[in-house]
């Protein structure tokens, strides 16, 4: 079945950096409760948010990763533990993500984001 979830609160964000390459980047690590009650990843995205003023909606699709080996599996399954990114960073990063297994099939977020910008043309930045 379909489940929506709202979250309607502002996020305030300050950034501060020499380079601006590859950020600012909101990053989405999902979790929910299993048939046993435990809290198990549903779900991870990472998407470049806009540097420009206005008002955007973004559909980010999510994903979870799958152990290589048909045996981890199956026992991850009699477990109940299914795999987890060590780091949450890692969904942000590009190093090691070519070879890393991850499923689909899992729920696509819907994003709505209000970007507003102070003083980016006394830092050097065009806005």
């Amino acid at each position: 079945g379909s489940s929506t979830f709202v979250w309607n609160f502002p996020i305030d964000v300050s950034f501060k950096s020499t380079s601006a390459f590859g950020w600012p980047r909101l990053t989405l690590q999902l979790y929910g409760v299993d048939a046993l009650g435990r809290d198990v990843v549903q779900g991870y995205a990472s998407i470049l948010c806009p540097t420009v003023p206005g008002h955007y909606t973004k559909y980010v699709p999510t994903y979870t990763p799958v152990s290589s080996s048909p045996w981890r599996r199956f026992m991850q399954w009699v477990t109940g533990t299914p795999p987890e990114f060590y780091d949450g960073k890692f969904v942000t990063q590009g190093e090691g993500r070519d070879v890393t297994k991850v499923r689909c099939d899992c729920p696509i977020v819907k994003i709505a984001l209000h970007v507003t910008t102070k003083d980016m043309t006394a830092f050097g930045y065009s806005t």
